[in-house]
């Protein structure tokens, strides 16, 4: 008897892919199913953080407006598999500046973006965020890891970067700055240890614009489900309005996109069948290559389809009731071990 009623759902990141494989019972049928890709075409995800869907400030944590404080915003996505997504928003440190308004996110120009007011109390002062997807519901409290919610592909424009203002972010596959001539770019591009940095100079915009694409950049996303950025000003400066947007609003003249890093190209292991009650054995990387030779291969994560909560990794084995025990090792070898 041939049966697909159970399964798993394997996630691993390598160097910045994250792909999905669905592997079905293997005391019954084993298939490895290809779901997201480096390969593929992904629509893009329009995150959205409007003031209905927060920010909330997460009980279990650090104070309002300080350092290691959580907020959720509810709803802001969907995945492309269908899944509703949260958005996690940390204040990650607070380097010579403070956070104005009573609020992390004031309506500075469009209330589905997010938008801190910062001060800054000498040069070089910035806040530092992390943003995290995770899946809806899964993260109730501050102390709460919840389960991941890749998004295949999405941006972050950050808007009005301008009167010695700059942008820095982690960049983990590539980033657009305006590259046509009318007007050509203000910002000024170098890097910071692991951040690449945009700096502006003393020229200014009247309100935050679109328009003014030489104030823009744009930050493009692939399978990933967290993100670190910094608002900054090289010099002494107060009530700076910072404009971040995630849903693609902004149109260059021309585009002039630079690649940082490549996503890893993963093969989909097929047609993999055992018979019902023994033990299964598969490299879930085989054939995988990345041509910036980064793959992080102990990075897999095993996710239970019928619990999402339920989750596997490197040295912490899936155990599914009825079903059997999946484990993974650093290196993408799977092996499963029947009831």
């Amino acid at each position: 008897m041939i049966s697909k009623n159970f399964g798993i759902l394997i996630h691993f990141i390598v160097g910045v892919l994250r792909s999905s494989l669905l592997v079905f019972n293997p005391g019954k049928l084993v298939l490895l199913f290809l779901l997201f890709s480096s390969t593929s075409v992904h629509a893009l995800v329009t995150p959205t953080f409007n003031s209905s869907d927060g920010p909330t400030l997460l009980s279990g944590g650090s104070a309002d407006l300080t350092v290691g404080a959580k907020y959720i915003y509810q709803n802001v996505a969907t995945s492309t598999d269908g899944i509703l997504v949260d958005a996690i928003v940390t204040i990650v440190a607070i380097n010579n500046s403070s956070i104005r308004g009573g609020t992390i996110d004031n309506l500075l120009g469009v209330d589905d973006r997010f938008e801190p007011l910062t001060n800054t109390s000498s040069a070089d002062g910035y806040v530092e965020w992390n943003v995290e997807f995770v899946q809806d519901g899964t993260v109730t409290n501050a102390t709460d890891t919840g389960v991941r919610a890749y998004l295949n592909s999405f941006t972050l424009e950050a808007i009005d970067v301008d009167g010695w203002e700059y942008f820095e972010v982690i960049v983990t596959n590539s980033y657009t700055l305006e590259g046509g001539n009318n007007p050509s770019t203000e910002l000024t591009v170098s890097t910071n240890g692991a951040y690449t940095k945009f700096q502006s100079g003393a020229d200014a915009a009247n309100n935050i614009d679109i328009a003014n694409t030489e104030y823009i950049v744009r930050i493009n996303y692939e399978n990933v489900n967290s993100i670190t950025f910094r608002n900054g000003s090289a010099v002494n400066s107060s009530d700076r309005q910072n404009s971040m947007s995630f849903t693609g609003e902004v149109n260059f003249d021309s585009e002039d996109t630079t690649v940082l890093n490549v996503a890893p190209v993963v093969v989909a292991n097929t047609g993999n069948t055992v018979e019902m009650n023994s033990s299964f054995n598969v490299n879930l990387l085989t054939g995988a290559s990345d041509a910036d030779g980064n793959m992080d291969l102990s990075t897999t994560q095993l996710i239970d389809p019928t619990d999402f909560g339920n989750l596997g990794s490197v040295g912490n084995p899936l155990v599914i009731a009825g079903v059997g025990t999946y484990s993974v090792d650093a290196t993408g070898n799977l092996t499963f071990t029947p009831v």
